[in-house]
């Protein structure tokens, strides 16, 4: 990733998500829970086959990020071989998805919060109102395209 969004972990997934790769991921995406981002996006745009152990990772992993007050993001969810599954089993309509990563990237950076405000203070009908500035966001975290041995980033096709 050249410009990646601060507290956003990107998985990228390839080849066929079966019953042989699933607990590869299933193994690489608890590793990135385990760092507490706020959005985990997982890449789904080289997955050729999904099938059911990897929609049940996607489903556990799922559940996991909600417990933790991480957000589950898919990316890469335009071929018939990723949309089909999801739709089949109900999960499509419970997913964060978005057609490509750079889509999922752009639309998290615009959702990043503002930064606080100053205290100011307002007229409200005839008196005067008092603003605090919201308090900062807590600091994001950022998870970057480090090598898979790095623990970072885990692509494998």
């Amino acid at each position: 990733m050249t410009d990646p969004v601060p507290g956003v972990c990107v998985v990228g997934v390839g080849g066929e998500l079966d019953m042989l790769t699933a607990p590869m991921l299933t193994g690489c995406l608890d590793e990135q829970l385990a760092n507490a981002p706020s959005h985990l996006v997982i890449d789904m745009q080289a997955v050729r086959f999904l099938g059911c152990s990897g929609l049940n990772t996607l489903v556990t992993v799922r559940e996991q990020a909600l417990t933790m007050g991480v957000v589950l993001h898919l990316a890469g969810v335009e071929q018939r071989a990723i949309v089909l599954p999801l739709q089949a089993t109900g999960q499509l309509p419970v997913l964060a998805t978005y057609p490509t990563l750079d889509h999922a990237l752009r639309t998290l950076a615009r959702c990043q919060p503002d930064p606080p405000r100053p205290n100011t203070i307002r007229q409200v009908g005839n008196r005067r109102q008092w603003d605090r500035a919201p308090p900062p966001p807590p600091p994001l975290r950022l998870c970057s395209g480090a090598a898979p041995a790095g623990g970072r980033r885990c692509v494998w096709d």
